[in-house]
């Protein structure tokens, strides 16, 4: 027989304690409330118990519901002002179609088949990410599979993403969101009719449960738990992103994220909001082996773990600007391409969500945001983008050839500057959202990944996945130490260095720069990185070391062949990047 006592501790939500289950939710101004029971998914009524003033404290009811050994059944707060769904729920019913409209009815408590396991000691330097959408990653029907739009589709893509070379995805917002409203101001506003908020940012949330209409057939919660030993079946991390709003509290906020971690084995967490931060997470315990993400890192320490890192758009927009040729991109490239902190890694991105696709980047002179339904007036004004020639899709080989070199320019600074590289999904398969720079509310082909991508996507995924093989096998690449640039060992060269379109002289030639790894200092051969952003063919002189060898380029992002001849300064292409190594004389 069930029966109801006081607990007193305190947990929000619901947690098995061998054969009794304890509950706690705080209620402000409540006096007259009950917990009702129900059978799984049905409007049976299990029991139901008053919660008398002895089971509060302040303003939280705390309690333990003895001799429960159900290991499933849904739950409501009932009050004299209506019913409370618990906040705090690990999973809830409700919503199960994506845009619906539908309400949630109530929480949910189901125990997860089994623990989740978690990869342990991931370090910044180990990572290439992937970022993703659960819905548009396998939602359009060229993803060939059943489970399209959910946590069972991501899953069935996990050794693709294995085969792209990718170490972790973080997943945006997959927590239950309502996408038919936002929170602003305190107060939860509907969007309009047939509106959704497709991304989840600032949309009233149930942040301890996995969102119901990502799952495929069954419960959320093990489909979610699937996914996560999915991917790390093939060796690749899981991130979850988390917009706290302003109805969560900081404590609140990382107790949150403490159940994904314990319960889902969640790797990590990109937090943002104004509630939580990055350094909340860090000083967490039990969060203390996550990788941490955030666009604050105030009040962060220096752990030594190499777990957090700095996600900004700042490093996107220099490539851009100096992709464009502008004035001050070179020396902007030149100074921010070694980026070194003691306490984070920068994240490197050229694209996100906030702007255009990397293919529409170079397909597209401005934004073309009509389909948002506010009159083309939403979305970046300024994206430093470059059409190749003609706004939209191409009608020539010529402007296509440039669109594929300018995405692989890109992705080569993103992958080879000093970092973590990260990608959009669907960057590497020149998915385009059709020149809209801010498609917040398109559950459609705009943000639908198109699997069925032809030879520029294939060229494009082929290419990324040389340059995460290169920046394995190079430690000189891929360093998380700082860099001196200086001889400090009498090497005869500094360990790095950065030229123009001479040796050792950073400011000679315009739009033409090299970045300079002497091997010695890395137990690996040295490495020259050399751009030319010019419209024209410009010429570098590649370093004269000690060591007999010769330069050979490895990695290039056009067709032409790159000639090399000791004492000669090599032709660099209009408009590329290309990569040299130094190998021993044959």
């Amino acid at each position: 027989m069930m029966k109801i006592s006081k607990w007193q501790g305190y947990l929000e939500g619901a947690a098995r304690a061998g054969r009794n289950i304890l509950f706690g939710i705080c209620l402000p101004g409540v006096k007259d409330c009950e917990l009702v029971l129900y059978e799984p998914g049905t409007d049976e009524v299990i029991e139901s118990f008053p919660l008398t003033d002895e089971l509060r404290s302040g303003d939280a009811y705390s309690f333990c519901l003895e001799g429960m050994s159900r290991r499933a059944f849904d739950y409501v707060y009932r009050t004299p002002e209506g019913e409370v769904v618990d906040p705090c729920a690990a999973e809830v019913a409700g919503r199960e179609t994506f845009g619906g409209g539908l309400p949630v009815r109530r929480a949910c408590y189901r125990e997860l088949p089994a623990e989740a396991p978690v990869l342990s000691g991931a370090k910044s330097e180990d990572l290439f990410l992937y970022r993703l959408h659960v819905r548009g990653f396998t939602m359009d029907p060229t993803s060939r599979i059943r489970e399209r739009g959910t946590f069972a589709g991501a899953a069935r893509k996990a050794r693709y993403l294995r085969e792209l070379g990718v170490t972790a995805v973080e997943l945006m917002p997959c927590y239950e969101f309502d996408e038919t409203a936002v929170r602003t101001g305190g107060r939860v506003r509907p969007l309009r009719e047939g509106a959704v908020n497709y991304w989840g940012y600032g949309s009233p949330a149930y942040y301890y449960a996995p969102k119901n209409s990502y799952a495929f057939r069954e419960d959320a919660g093990p489909e979610f738990l699937r996914m996560v030993q999915a991917f790390h079946r093939e060796g690749i991390a899981v991130i979850m992103e988390f917009c706290f709003d302003e109805s969560m509290t900081r404590e609140r906020a990382v107790r949150a994220l403490r159940h994904w971690r314990n319960a889902y084995g969640v790797d990590g967490f990109h937090v943002s909001g104004s509630v939580a931060d990055a350094a909340a997470v860090q000083k967490d315990p039990i969060l203390a082996d996550c990788l941490i993400l955030g666009d604050r890192l105030d009040g962060c320490a220096d752990d030594r773990k190499r777990r957090l890192l700095y996600a900004n758009d700042h490093f996107a927009y220099v490539l851009r600007r100096y992709l464009l040729g502008l004035e001050d991109g070179r020396e902007d490239l030149q100074n921010l391409w070694n980026y070194y902190h003691p306490t984070f890694r920068r994240l490197n991105y050229a694209a996100d969500q906030h702007g255009f696709t990397l293919w529409d980047l170079y397909s597209y002179d401005r934004k073309h945001n009509e389909a948002n339904g506010e009159n083309n007036l939403d979305g970046p004004e300024i994206n430093h983008s470059f059409n190749c020639g003609s706004e939209g899709p191409a009608g020539s080989r010529k402007i296509e050839k440039l669109r594929l070199q300018m995405v692989k320019n890109i992705l080569a600074l993103t992958f080879l500057a000093n970092g973590v590289p990260m990608i959009q999904a669907g960057d590497e398969m020149a998915h385009t959202a059709q020149g809209n720079n801010n498609p917040y509310n398109q559950d459609n082909e705009i943000n639908w990944l198109n699997w069925r991508t032809g030879r520029r996507g294939d060229e494009i995924r082929a290419f990324v996945r040389k340059l995460v093989d290169f920046r394995r096998e190079h430690p000189a690449i891929n360093t998380a130490g700082r860099l001196t640039e200086r001889d400090v060992r009498m090497y005869g060269a500094p360990d790095y260095s950065v030229h123009g379109s001479e040796p050792w002289r950073r400011e000679s030639g315009t739009q033409e720069c090299g970045f300079f790894y002497y091997g010695r200092y890395f137990d690996d051969v040295s490495i020259f990185v050399a751009c030319n952003m010019d419209p024209e063919e410009k010429t570098i002189y590649l370093p004269e070391i000690r060591e007999k060898g010769v330069w050979k380029p490895v990695i290039q992002t056009t067709e032409a062949p790159v000639e090399v001849q000791e004492g000669v300064p090599v032709s660099l292409p209009s408009k590329s990047v290309v990569v040299f190594v130094r190998e021993a004389e044959e």
